[in-house]
Parts: structure tokens; sequence; C-alpha cells
């Protein structure tokens, strides 16, 4: 079932990773609001799911979205049943800050991966692709 990928709290999806941590190999991150899912998003999520064992995807609060007037259009509940949904995806987590940098330092993933609209940072609109390279 969807709901058994969605962790309770980064704290508790924290606890699990450290059991498996040594017999899962390669753990694998995304982050984003995933608001208005497209193809676009998911081939994002397959790509990364590719990079290694085990794909996690944080999700940014309904509280720090900032996308304009009525976003995000799906509350972050349904959006993490949604991401949870796709075969891919291992574990989904709706992040308790407003980016990703916490979350980062806290799961330490073996490899961090955003999309090609953040390839170049000289481009990044949110001015936080650096803090998210640790």
């Amino acid at each position: 079932m969807t709901t058994d990928k969605i962790a309770a709290s980064i704290n508790d999806l924290a606890s699990t990773l450290d059991t498996r941590r040594g017999s899962d190999g390669t753990l694998v991150m995304c982050h984003g609001v995933f608001d208005l899912m497209h193809p676009g998003h998911i081939m994002h999520l397959q790509a990364a799911a590719q990079m290694g064992d085990t794909l996690v995807v944080s999700l940014t609060p309904d509280r720090f979205v900032n996308k304009g007037p009525w976003r995000p259009i799906f509350n972050e509940r349904i959006r993490a049943r949604t991401i949870a949904s796709l075969e891919t995806v291992d574990y989904v987590v709706i992040n308790d800050q407003p980016t990703a940098t916490e979350i980062i330092q806290r799961l330490k993933p073996n490899v961090y991966v955003k999309g090609e609209d953040y390839a170049f940072s000289d481009d990044d609109l949110t001015g936080k692709i650096t803090e998210e390279q640790v």
C-alpha cells in the first residue's frame, strides 16, 4: 500500500534508514514541491531511482510552497500519496523546514538529485542550490 511508504516524520525515516543503511546500498534522495505531477517529474524520479538502491523523496510542506497564488493546488498529504504510488519511490516524507538543506544533512543520502533546471547555480531562482550541495 502506498501509505506504507510515507514516513510519519523525518526522525522516523532517519531511524529506518539508519537500521538499513549498511545493507541497502546507495541511498538516493530528491526534494521538491511536486504539486502538479507531470511527465517531467516522473522521468526525473525514474532517473534518480536508477542512480541507487533506495529512493527517498522529501516534499516541501504546504506552508512553505511559494509557487504563486492558490498554490499548492494539492495539499501535502495528497502530494505525498501521489508520489508514494510510484513504483520507483521507496519512501516519502514531508519536510518540516522551508528548504531541503536540513533534511539532506539529517538523512545523509549518498546521492542527491536535482532536476535539469538546477544544472547551473547562476540560473537558480531560489538561491538555495549551493546550500544543498553538501
